[in-house]
């Protein structure tokens, strides 16, 4: 399997915006505490992060689309009506899932290349 040049830029397109994923998910674990403290902190810097790139107009199309896809998501899970718990565990379960994710593009770029 090859992929072509506008596969890798989508790739790399995808890491550079799951990053912020990477960094919640590390902040996350290192916490020798309850880390619900944290997830409010960490959901207003994903939703400002998202919101910011879905209005940047340096963005290429691509990118844009895709953020403004996550930000709906996160938007939709984690400022719905819903409990404080309940979206604190929400956020500590996309981040974690969104990690994975992240991991596994990142593994199969570098098998590729």
């Amino acid at each position: 399997m090859s992929f072509t040049v506008q596969d890798w830029n989508i790739i790399s397109l995808l890491v550079k915006l799951l990053e912020p994923f990477y960094d919640a998910t590390i902040e996350l674990q290192t916490q020798k505490y309850p880390t619900l403290s944290k997830a409010k902190i960490i959901e207003n810097s994903l939703l400002e992060f998202f919101e910011s790139k879905t209005k940047a107009s340096n963005n290429n199309q691509q990118e844009r689309w895709i953020s403004e896809k996550i930000f709906d998501n996160l938007n939709n899970y984690l400022v719905s009506k819903t409990s404080k718990f309940q979206k604190n565990s929400i956020l500590v379960y996309l981040v974690h899932k969104i990690f994975i994710k992240y991991i596994l593009i990142v593994n199969i770029a570098c098998r590729i290349s």
